[in-house]
């Protein structure tokens, strides 16, 4: 019996022996078969629900977003801002008299021909002749600068006012003006000069100062800016 056994164990040694190399084969493509198919499973499972919480750095984000977004809509209140400054529009600007008492020699008109005694002609009429005594004070009729003081035969003593960049205002016929210069600021009402009769072209007239208005260099209606209502 026992010599039975150890024939059967001889043999079975003998076979590992002779087939050794086949057999260490067959286990590494097993070994490598088992891991294909536990990579397949793994590829194939489907993604796990697990929440993964976001950085740290998101919430910074957005607070950032937040200060992004009130800033900007502190700069959209300040161009609101801005633009209702912008769109209010500056207040109009009304003149006062150049003379204390309204006396009307010759009147604006540049639509109908006016007669002119002195120069025995029909014209239109660029301003308007304010009479008066020889004498009477003369006003500057808005705050502005003395940018002219001229003389000559037609117009006599002419003082040229400047308002701003555009406005002008014009004074003629006037006795020799006393302390004022070219370049000196001066008021609404302050006086420029008085009433003479030293315009060649307006003698027969008589003592007036010639008032006139130009915007952007061209004649206007003194109307337009003073307060005395229509002509």
């Amino acid at each position: 019996m026992e010599n039975r056994k150890y024939t059967k164990n001889n043999k079975a040694i003998a076979f590992l022996k002779r087939n050794i190399y086949y057999i260490i084969m067959l286990v590494c493509l097993l070994a490598i078969a088992t891991m294909v198919t536990i990579t397949l499973i793994n590829k194939n499972k489907p993604p796990t629900d697990e929440v993964i919480a976001p950085p740290s750095g998101v919430d910074d984000e957005d607070d950032d977003d937040d200060d992004k977004k009130g800033k900007n809509n502190q700069d959209d209140d300040d161009d609101d801002k801005n633009t209702g400054d912008q769109d209010e529009e500056d207040p109009p600007i009304v003149f006062g008299l150049p003379v204390a008492n309204v006396n009307i020699i010759t009147d604006y008109n540049m639509e109908e021909l006016v007669y002119h005694p002195t120069l025995n002609v029909w014209m239109v009429s660029r301003g308007i002749d304010f009479g008066g005594n020889d004498g009477d004070a003369v006003c500057a009729v808005y705050d502005g600068v003395v940018e002219s003081i001229t003389n000559d035969p037609l117009q006599g003593h002419k003082v040229v006012i400047k308002h701003n960049n555009e406005l002008r205002t014009i004074y003629y016929s006037l006795n020799e003006p006393k302390n004022l210069s070219v370049g000196q600021s001066v008021t609404k009402g302050q006086t420029i000069g008085t009433i003479g009769n030293t315009a060649g072209q307006k003698l027969l007239e008589g003592p007036l100062v010639h008032f006139a208005v130009t915007l952007n260099g061209k004649i206007v209606d003194p109307y337009d800016y003073l307060d005395i209502g229509d002509k």
